[in-house]
């Protein structure tokens, strides 16, 4: 068995109302049970992780889009990243994922290089970033 059906099978001991999604290097995937409620309610594609098991999955850089309309139909969802494994609700990812994209770019930044003009403009566009984030943890 994979280590993210591993997972699927212990968390949903516990957990068995919530979808887990799963990301699995550049795709998220639904394992199991999930995969065929959420191939059957968003039209994915089932294909087989094994002889006994199903899956379906889409992009990273569709999460927003599919996160938006698995809410959207009522359902509770955990996105587990199994290289930390770590898990989190969607509204913790987002966090996560925002803060740690501005602290990249701010990290990228070539402060020799900026006239004073470019800093403050700078300063000004982190702290809206900075804002809006904190916004959507409240």
């Amino acid at each position: 068995m994979s280590k993210s059906y591993n997972s699927y099978l212990s968390m949903k001991k516990t957990d068995k109302d919530t979808i887990l999604l799963f990301k699995s290097g550049i795709f998220y995937i639904l394992l199991d049970n999930d995969a065929r409620l959420v191939s059957s309610i968003l039209n994915l594609k089932l294909t087989q992780l094994n002889s006994d098991v199903v899956k379906c999955g889409f992009p990273i850089s569709s999460l927003d889009k599919y996160l938006h309309l698995l809410i959207k139909y009522s359902l509770n969802v955990k996105i587990i990243d199994i290289n930390s494994n770590t898990v989190y609700t969607p509204n913790e990812f987002t966090y996560n994922s925002e803060t740690d994209s501005l602290l990249l770019e701010l990290i990228k930044l070539d402060v020799d290089n900026l006239s004073i003009k470019e800093a403050y403009s700078k300063l000004e566009d982190f702290n809206n970033k900075a804002n809006k984030i904190l916004e959507k943890k409240k």
